[in-house]
Order: C-alpha cells, then structure tokens, then sequence
C-alpha cells in the first residue's frame, strides 16, 4: 500500500468523479426510496424544511439532490476530492446570498482537517466511514458539528454484511490477477458479475460504478460497524433509527428509566450483536436471533477472510483458493443457524476453491449481504 494514498480521495481524483452514480429510473423512484429511508430514521421530509445541512463525502450528489428539493435553510458539502467537489459545483451552482433558499455552500478539505464554528441541524456521512483508516475517530469528529436538537445519518458496514462483496473481491482479483483501472477491465468485470445484478432488484447503483468502488478501488481502512456507531455516541447521544430496524425497544416515557440514553445505547448495540447473521444474506428476513457466542464466531470468520482478502489483493500475503474454501468451509460448520439457501450459495464458493470452474459459482451469485446499515443519532446538548 502507498503510504500517502487516502481511502476514497486518491481512488476518486485518478479517475476524475465518485463512482456512486445512478442508474437512470424515474425521479419518482429516488425521491420515494429515500423519503422511506429518512422517515425510518425518524427524520420525516418536513423536518428537513429550513434546515441547516453538512454533508461529508457527498459522492455525485443524486442523494443530496433529494434533500436540497425539501428546501433546507442552507446546504454545505464537504469533501476532500477536486474532482469530487467540481463535479458537485457544476451540478449544484454555490450561492453567497442569504435570500436565495437554500443556500449552497462547498469546503474543500478532509473530513479529520475540517472546522467550522457554526453548528448544523442535520449532519450527513454516508458510504464514508467504512474503509477509513480511523472511522471511529472521524465519527467523532462528524458527531461534532450537530447543534443540540439536531441528527447525524451515518452508513456502516461490517465483515458480516461485507462478506458478498469481499468474496467478490477475491474472485475478480483470483480470476482477473490485475486489478489496476482501465475502461477494459471494467467492461470485463461488469460482464462476468451480470449474472450476479439479476439477483439485485434493488440495485440502483450503475454497474460499472459499482465495479470501481466495490472491485477495483483499494479498500485501505477500517469497517465501521452499528456496534462502533453506538459505542461512539455513548455520551449525550441518543438512537432515532435504523435502517434495517432491528431494536425492539420497550421504554415507556413514563418510566424514569427510560431517560438514560446508555442504557439504550447498550440495549441496541446486544440486539445487533443478535442479529449480525441476518445482514449476511439479503434474501431472507426475519431470522432466529442467535447467541452471541454464534455470531461472535460468524464475526470472526467473516473478519479472518476480509483480512486475507486484503493481503492477497495488495500483494503481500497470498492467498490460495484452496485456504480460502477452507475458510469458507470453516464458515459453514460453525454457524448451524444459516438459511439453507444461504448455507449452498457458501457451498459453491468451496466447490469454486477446489475445481476454479466459474459455473461452480452459480450457487453464489444470488448472495448479497444487506451492505451498508444506516443508523441515525440525535444529539442531546
């Protein structure tokens, strides 16, 4: 790994734009998509309305759009990315007038080196925090910048929801060998994992976008987990919603109980540690909770091939597609809980590791984890 590469920021300026771009559909189709989202985060469209709003790392801004249609008081994107930042410039034109609603602002700086003494109602860093080198630390420092009252929106992704895409990692980086950028790897890419888009009725990402910030673009960080986002916001703090839900809460607002937040906090990040097994296949709903000693070992696992995943793609550590099935394997036994469906997708990564056959991949190609979790919090004071 180059020591002065930066997660995202380098990967986006060589290529000249973020590869988080949409698919063409319907206007219509975004704008409900996300008016769901934000309405599970317990941030309803007209809370929007004469908002202050920060957004971190805000891609190529179809998402922000939405946002900026509620009409907010103000809008600022920050991002450390030229190419990232003139591209948003030339889609949303900047406005230095205070009557002009909203206005729209732009700073060009990294997430860790950004100050601002205004504080903001609604704080945004999504598809940002998982893969960085200190995600932890710089949700921290995002957390910063909501004004009491306000919300923050994160995206988190672990080793258990990674896990569809790491695989797919490996067997692009095992297949292809070289995964350096070019228009003909990406031609190459989309075409071997277009079975797999069948199985994604959600997708709304380009494939080829996909390919670059999935497959190709060097994942040099850390996972930011639910658990890591709770744990952050543990003091003056408090959980709005997540998407998927996955807390039952029971507090009544009558119980005096009810008013310390940590408890709740605590409570939440159980549950998730519960649940982890179902962000791992897509398809199904509704799983058994498990112990957490179960998932702690699906934790682990998932967390072993992510980290050889990444040596073998870097170069320094091979490897083989052999241990790799084995790891696998070891996947399989331990965790009796899977779906069937899921257990035979992770049989035909084992069949694939023996034989290298790509019709042995057939099994696997309807697998998606649940990829990034969203997770909004509100700040008390």
């Amino acid at each position: 790994m180059v020591s002065d590469q930066k997660p995202f920021i380098s990967f986006y300026n060589s290529i000249g734009f973020a590869p988080t771009r949409q698919q063409k559909s319907s206007a219509d189709t975004l704008s409900a998509r996300r008016s769901f989202l934000y309405r599970t985060l317990g941030i309803p469209n007209i809370a929007v309305r004469g908002s202050d709003i920060i957004e971190f790392g805000p891609g190529s801004g179809e998402n922000s759009d939405i946002l900026i249609s509620l009409a907010p008081r103000s809008y600022k994107f920050v991002d450390g990315s030229d190419a990232v930042l003139t591209n948003l410039k030339e889609r949303f034109p900047s406005t230095t007038s205070n009557t002009v609603v909203p206005q729209i602002m732009f700073s060009a700086s990294n997430i860790l080196d950004y100050q601002d003494d205004a504080l903001y109602d609604l704080v945004i860093c999504e598809g940002v925090l998982p893969m960085q080198l200190n995600p932890r630390e710089m949700a921290t420092h995002v957390l910063s910048f909501v004004r009491p009252g306000g919300a923050a929106i994160f995206t988190c992704f672990d080793s258990v929801s990674a896990f569809s895409e790491i695989t797919r990692r490996y067997l692009a980086s095992s297949i292809f060998e070289d995964l350096e950028y070019s228009e003909g790897l990406i031609h190459q890419l989309v075409n071997f994992f277009e079975p797999d888009f069948t199985h994604l009725p959600g997708m709304s990402r380009r494939p080829e976008d996909w390919v670059l910030d999935s497959i190709i673009n060097p994942w040099l960080g850390n996972f930011f987990s639910l658990q890591d986002a709770l744990e952050v916001a543990n003091d003056g703090h408090s959980l709005l919603g997540t998407s998927p839900r996955f807390l039952q809460d029971w507090r009544w607002f009558k119980d005096p109980a009810a008013l310390d937040e940590n408890t709740t906090l605590t409570s939440a990040v159980s549950s998730y540690r519960m649940n982890i097994h179902s962000l791992l296949d897509a398809r199904f709903t509704g799983q058994t909770r498990l112990v957490d000693e179960a998932n702690s070992s699906l934790i682990e696992v998932t967390s072993h091939i992510a980290t050889r995943v990444r040596g073998h793609i870097s170069g320094n550590v091979p490897y083989e597609s052999k241990e790799f099935g084995g790891d696998v394997m070891h996947m399989i036994k331990s965790i009796e809980d899977l779906h069937p469906q899921t257990l035979c997708s992770l049989q035909g990564l084992v069949d694939w590791s023996v034989s290298r056959d790509p019709s042995d991949l057939e099994q696997f190609r309807s697998l998606w984890g649940r990829g990034q979790q969203y997770i909004s919090l509100g700040r008390l004071n």
